[in-house]
């Protein structure tokens, strides 16, 4: 049978040992008073750092971006953990050193004085240290937030490294610049390019007319054919007439000028003549005259033919030439270029080196406190009572429990209830008071249910005067 818990019997257990549940509560109680007036005072002082937006973006050139403020995105839940992390503590403790105690001077132990906490807002950055004297929490708490920002500054900024940076670029820059330059300067010290074009001018000038004599002797000897052809359908020993004639002499003067036009009228009657040359004569002398201008027109191919090495090779120099000026053309402004705009991204860094806004700042700096937060006498009394009372009354259950178990097993064992005798009241007490003494003495509900119903006859004046005795 399961046994029923009885909080009455809890409540009388108790009662009877008050006393010593109410003298160890106030053991407690004075020992936790003790503690804490041997503890000495904690004192805490709170600086608070506030984490700020960039409010503008320098930009000279737009051809070095820079990228967006990456605390905009950045979660704000990471900069306690930076505050105590051990390059910021070092350095704090390098600087509050010759007032903190010698044995508080390693990271460890230091860091268990600070609390980084984020703030009702996320932005909001709470340093908190503390220590027994006031003064030196103060510096702690100060120092640690002077650190902190400034760590915080040129870890996300860099803006001092930046300006480096830039400045040793700008510098690699000129010097590029200055070697282009210079290299450009020698070149143009013995550049034949307009002595090339020159020559190339000249050469294909020369090309130009010989090609053009060519083309105007061809044109002549087609004429000098022709008036050969007209002259053939004459007698050979007529006089050739006056038009013949003043062909003829065009040819001529043609051949001797190299012009295609002669500037000459002549006014010639119908009936007059330039010569008494006959046809014969006159298709004799036309025919050497076509083997003069064939021989012409030969020596003009020739020295057109002569012109072309001589106009391929200054090209090929030409355009080798012009290759390096722009090579070296190329290279100068790519390296002028490349300084404007380091030098503009210099000046931006060093303008922007000198803003004091950063993505932290202190927004309020510690004070002395003025009051200890701890040790908190009234609550640690309190709840020294208030363990002292719980482990007595825990202590008092358990003696109880034991003393009533064991008293269980030491009884005899009994009849059945249905074979014990008629229980008899003794001393004039009813059956409902000796179901209370076996309550008492067993924590049985019912003497039936405990099995030893006849023992209550006997021994309940023994649990009346024991109880009694309590």
């Amino acid at each position: 049978m399961e046994e029923e818990f009885d909080l009455w019997r809890l409540v009388g257990v108790f009662s009877r040992y008050w006393k010593w549940i109410v003298g160890l509560g106030g053991l407690a109680a004075t020992i936790a008073l003790i503690v804490s007036l041997l503890v000495p005072p904690q004192y805490e002082a709170t600086t608070l750092i506030a984490a700020t937006r960039q409010q503008y973006q320098l930009q000279f050139d737009s051809r070095i971006t820079t990228l967006n403020d990456p605390t905009q995105s950045q979660p704000y839940k990471a900069f306690p953990e930076l505050a105590v992390s051990d390059e910021v503590l070092s350095q704090v403790i390098a600087k509050v050193t010759a007032v903190l105690p010698a044995d508080q001077r390693d990271v460890e132990t230091f860091r268990r004085r600070l609390a980084a906490k984020v703030g009702a807002d996320p932005s909001l950055i709470r340093l908190t240290a503390s220590a027994s004297d006031p003064q030196l929490s103060q510096q702690i708490a100060a120092t640690w937030g002077e650190v902190y920002v400034q760590y915080m500054n040129d870890l996300y900024q860099q803006r001092a490294s930046t300006a480096t940076f830039f400045a040793s670029q700008t510098d690699e820059a000129r010097a590029r610049l200055e070697a282009t330059e210079q290299e450009l300067i020698d070149f143009q010290a013995h550049n034949p390019l307009n002595l090339l074009n020159a020559q190339l001018a000249a050469k294909q000038a020369a090309l130009a007319s010989d090609l053009a004599m060519g083309q105007r002797i061809a044109l002549l000897i087609e004429d000098a054919r022709s008036l050969q052809q007209q002259l053939a359908r004459q007698a050979a020993g007529a006089t050739l007439p006056l038009a013949d004639q003043v062909s003829a002499l065009y040819l001529q003067v043609s051949t001797l000028t190299g012009q295609g036009a002669v500037p000459i009228q002549l006014q010639v009657s119908s009936g007059g003549e330039l010569g008494t040359r006959t046809v014969g004569e006159q298709s004799v002398l036309l025919e050497s005259l076509v083997k003069a201008l064939e021989d012409k027109a030969s020596e003009f191919q020739q020295q057109a033919k002569g012109l072309e090495p001589d106009i391929y090779d200054l090209q090929k120099q030409q355009q080798a030439t012009q290759i390096d000026v722009s090579r070296l053309t190329r290279d100068r402004d790519v390296a002028q270029d490349t300084y404007l705009t380091l030098t503009r991204k210099l000046d931006e860094a060093q303008v922007t080196a000198q803003d004091t806004s950063g993505v932290v700042q202190l927004a309020s700096t510690a004070t002395v406190p003025a009051l200890p937060v701890g040790p908190r006498k009234a609550v640690n009394t309190l709840l020294g009572g208030v363990v002292g009372v719980l482990l007595a009354m825990g202590g008092v259950w358990l003696a109880e429990s034991r003393r009533s178990s064991r008293a269980r097993f030491q009884q005899p064992a009994l009849l059945e209830p249905e074979a014990a005798p008629p229980v008899r009241e003794p001393n004039g007490h009813s059956k409902h008071q000796a179901e209370q003494l076996m309550r008492r003495a067993g924590g049985y509900s019912r003497p039936e249910e405990s099995g030893i119903g006849a023992v209550v006859a006997v021994l309940s004046p023994g649990f009346e005067m024991w109880y009694s005795a309590d």
